[in-house]
């Protein structure tokens, strides 16, 4: 399936536009959780992992159905070597066995040769010793770094959409840009998510094992606020005076996705918007008229549900609004216990919250 209809099937079937990070931390762990995993493995990589595993198993069965993605950030993981690494392939496993699609925020970027592995890495099919390709992470999406240039962008991406999948065996999406309809409690009671669509990750309902391609969100105008340092620098280029660089890897990011749209009316070449900036998120929106947004800054860094929407097209369709600390750490806020319905209720909350903004 194509990407962007990935996501758009998958909005239309929870009535969220809400993107799930998933970012695991020790300090983000129940005291439970910790005794628990220390018990079995020491106080190693191995238990910090083996606590991931089962914490984000359980953040994923509460927003099951309430959200429209999930994001784990690599580094995360990383951190803790081989058996971080064997945790976000559990995650990434769980998500999909819940029939959620998965953004991995990766954010590489680097020279095409170097690029290739880290997308065979991310989708899948490196080449084995055989006539074979080796299984990859399975990301539906991943974030990427345009700092060097088509070359670090286009390794990720399908040289030929028709290895998407037939367009005619794709979902019927239908209208996948109404969005004005999800008001307060609009997900309450939405489905436990059932299977990916397509049937699974053999059959393309999401990348399928051996694919070395996916949608790639490209990193435009960030969240935090040293990203101005290089973002606003003033380019003087293309079509006016007071183009940045922002604006130019906006051009490049529209110009890479056209001709690749999905049925929904978005390419797999989507950008990464911070909410932090909702004035030049709007005026991304004009230079990215295909482009569907992955919103960071939300919530914990300060911005507001109005400011997440503000790069939304006139119909409200096109954004993904990403929460990470606030959900996963909604648990140890007072009079909550379990961290499993503190995520799902902090998720309602969000989801009503950017409902109502798109409704103002």
């Amino acid at each position: 399936m194509h990407p962007a209809d990935l996501i758009a099937e998958s909005i239309a079937r929870t009535g969220s536009f809400a993107c799930v990070g998933l970012d695991p931390r020790p300090s983000l762990l129940p005291p439970s959780l910790i005794a628990e995993h220390v018990g079995r493995h020491g106080d190693t990589a191995q238990a910090v992992a083996s606590a991931f595993v089962e914490f984000n198993a359980g953040i994923i069965d509460a927003v099951s159905g309430r959200c429209a993605v999930v994001k784990p950030q690599v580094a995360c993981y990383e951190a803790y070597g081989s058996a971080g690494w064997d945790a976000l392939a559990a995650t990434v496993d769980a998500a999909h066995s819940a029939g959620i699609p998965v953004i991995v925020d990766a954010k590489r970027g680097d020279i095409g040769s170097t690029a290739d592995h880290y997308a065979q890495a991310l989708f899948g099919g490196a080449p084995a010793l055989g006539a074979g390709a080796v299984a990859g992470l399975g990301a539906d999406w991943v974030t990427v770094n345009a700092y060097m240039g088509t070359d670090a962008i286009t390794p990720f991406l399908a040289a030929d959409l028709g290895d998407l999948g037939d367009p005619g065996d794709r979902c019927d999406v239908g209208d996948l840009t109404d969005l004005g309809d999800l008001g307060a409690g609009a997900v309450a009671g939405a489905g436990s998510g059932g299977g990916l669509v397509g049937g699974g990750p053999a059959d393309g309902g999401v990348a399928t094992e051996g694919s070395t391609s996916g949608g790639v969100f490209v990193l435009v105008r960030t969240s935090n606020p040293s990203g101005a340092q290089v973002q606003e620098l003033r380019t003087g280029g293309a079509d006016e005076a007071a183009s940045t660089v922002a604006h130019d890897v906006a051009r490049l990011v529209d110009q890479l996705g056209e001709g690749r749209d999905g049925v929904c009316g978005f390419s797999d070449v989507g950008a990464v918007v911070g909410a932090t900036y909702p004035d030049e998120a709007r005026r991304l929106r004009q230079l990215m008229p295909r482009a569907l947004f992955l919103v960071p800054g939300y919530g914990a860094q300060g911005g507001t549900a109005a400011d997440s929407v503000a790069g939304a097209r006139p119909d409200g369709s096109g954004v993904l609004v990403s929460a990470s600390r606030s959900i996963a750490g909604a648990w140890q806020s007072p009079g909550a216990d379990d961290w499993r319905a503190a995520a799902a209720a902090e998720l309602d909350r969000m989801n009503d919250d950017l409902a109502a903004a798109l409704d103002a």
